[in-house]
Order: C-alpha cells, then structure tokens, then sequence
C-alpha cells in the first residue's frame, strides 16, 4: 500500500514539474485584443519610417526604418502591454497612455517616452 501511495505522490510530483515547465515557451500569448485602444497603426513623430501596428488578434509589426519585424502583444488594461518580437522572444513590459491620436509609450527605468500618430 506505502509503495502504491509512493508512486503515486512520484507520478504527481512529475506531472506538476512538466506543467511547470511547458508554461516557459517564452512570448505573449495570442488573445482577443479587439477591444484595446492600441489597435491600429501608429507612427512615430520623431523618426522617420518607424511604426507600430497592433492587430486585434494580438498580433503586430514593428517597422523600424526599412525593417519589419513581427511581433505579438497583450494589453494589460492597466496602461501597459507586453510584446515578443522574433528577435526578442522574452517579453517586454512597456507603459503607454493616449490623449487623442496620440500614443505615448513609456519606459520609466530608462526615462524614455516616444510619441505615435494614429495612421488615419
């Protein structure tokens, strides 16, 4: 009976740890964005040829002179997103507020806030 138990508590253990780590693929999980204010293309005032896309099925495109990168995001709701791009697979946190047709993001460790007009 102690050894059944065992192998039991055992096969448990095993299952939580593989649970565990099937949860570090890394990215931002693809969800319903459709109700996100982020939804659209903006671009940069300040840099030419720069812009941001983000699609309702959290999907996007980073366009940063004459190179498009793809990338996913989730809109906290909480004046933040997460993204993952094909270059940097770990996502990144990045605050954001927008007044009008104006997106601003926010990197407040770094002091950086970069401005986007909404694309009509």
């Amino acid at each position: 009976m102690k050894k059944t138990v065992h192998m039991i508590a055992l096969a448990l253990c095993l299952m939580a740890v593989l649970l565990a780590l099937s949860a570090c693929g890394g990215g931002v999980k693809a969800t319903d964005q459709s109700k996100s204010p982020l939804i659209g293309t903006w671009i940069a005032q300040d840099k030419d040829n720069d812009d941001i896309t983000f699609q309702a099925d959290s999907t996007g495109y980073l366009q940063r002179e004459d190179k498009i990168e793809k990338c996913t995001f989730a809109d906290k709701g909480n004046g933040s997103y997460e993204m993952s791009t094909e270059r940097a697979k770990t996502p990144i946190t990045q605050e954001y507020r927008i007044e009008g047709d104006t997106l601003y993001t926010i990197n407040s460790k770094l002091g950086i806030q970069e401005a986007y007009t909404r694309k009509q």
